[in-house]
């Protein structure tokens, strides 16, 4: 086994002061906490074990293993079969409220809340651009025809 306690191991470039972690591979550990956080060798350890000529793989937690991955598929799942080859059902039968339902089609309804702040105090009178009187606009102003208008 090779004894290697403390490597230093540096990121960032070094005239920008960059951060220095210590490795112990003994420990199986680095000083940025990576490793110990995700379950997997951060990249200072992995460098020092390039450097080293060690095999990474022991430095994997064994969640993150390939045997442990098709162990986790080894037990065999039963297959649904057709609605028809099912057992009765025992038991309540829950059916949604109308309300709940989604409607798939249309234009979704709006979610505004109204309140009071979305009242309308009172409705303005519309007054007239061309010979400002209330009850018509210029579009509908009156005399428009008759090409007169206010001079």
């Amino acid at each position: 086994m090779v004894l290697v306690n403390l490597l230093q191991a540096s990121r960032g470039s070094k005239k920008h002061g960059g951060r220095t972690y210590h490795v112990n591979l003994c420990e199986h550990g680095c000083t940025c906490g990576k490793t110990l956080i995700y379950g997997f060798p951060c990249s200072h350890i992995l460098a020092t074990c390039l450097f080293h000529s060690i095999d990474f793989r022991s430095f994997v937690q064994h969640y993150y293993t390939m045997q442990s991955y098709f162990s986790t598929w080894a037990p065999l799942f039963k297959p649904i079969h057709n609605e028809y080859e099912w057992p009765p059902h025992v038991g309540p039968v829950i059916v949604p409220a109308d309300s709940m339902k989604h409607v798939s089609s249309g234009r979704p309804k709006a979610t505004h809340l109204h309140n009071e702040m979305d009242v309308r105090e009172s409705k303005t009178s519309i007054t007239c651009g061309l010979c400002k009187q209330s009850g018509h606009n210029h579009h509908s102003y009156p005399n428009r025809n008759m090409g007169v208008g206010p001079s």
